[in-house]
């Protein structure tokens, strides 16, 4: 994890112990309340995406050295699947059109599992 953003999740963190703090010795209201909750689904992203870089990068340490243009064809796919998630289609819809045309221009290809 970037220090950025390490430091991002601490300040985040420290911000919602300080709204929970307040709400639990009633001093908050319903505004708190709400800044609360969006405060904890921007933690939770930074999270998860943090998650998904380091598993693109394991997946690049484990296979990215296997000799290979098919091999490295699938780490390549494997890294784009787990970084755009349930956007992967779109993803590589989007590779295979050509931007002027609007036709299929690309292929995209999976490769082969090492």
């Amino acid at each position: 994890m970037a220090k950025e953003q390490e430091e991002a999740i601490e300040i985040v963190e420290g911000i919602v112990k300080s709204y929970i703090e307040a709400d639990e010795c009633g001093l908050s209201n319903n505004d708190f309340k709400h800044e609360i909750r969006a405060l904890q689904t921007v933690l939770n992203i930074l999270k998860e995406k943090d998650k998904e870089i380091e598993k693109a990068l394991e997946i690049a340490f484990q296979y990215g050295q296997i000799d290979g243009d098919h091999h490295k064809t699938w780490v390549i796919d494997q890294m784009v699947r787990i970084l755009t998630g349930d956007k992967y289609n779109e993803f590589v819809k989007e590779y295979e059109t050509d931007e002027e045309t609007g036709e299929k221009e690309w292929t995209w290809k999976n490769g082969i599992a090492p």
